[in-house]
């Protein structure tokens, strides 16, 4: 919402779609995602530990903050 309301909702939503192709483009062949609404994001992963999948959120977060350049966030 802070995107929308502070860029428009054009680039809010242009900045959806990268986020998605870059979650896309790293997902594992046994995991799944897929934006639900908004700006909520589902992944689905085969049979882990939820220490596997904390580390699998920790992996993106950090591919998505190496990514703030390119996807126009300071």
């Amino acid at each position: 919402r802070f995107i929308n309301e502070e860029y428009g909702q054009e680039t809010g939503d242009r900045l959806l779609k990268q986020i998605m192709a870059i979650l896309k483009a790293n997902i594992g062949k046994r995991e799944s995602c897929c934006r639900v609404s908004a700006d909520h994001f589902v992944m689905l992963c085969g049979w882990t530990t939820r220490a596997k999948i904390t580390q699998r959120i920790r992996d993106f977060l950090s591919i998505l903050n190496s990514e703030k350049e390119a996807l126009g966030i300071k």
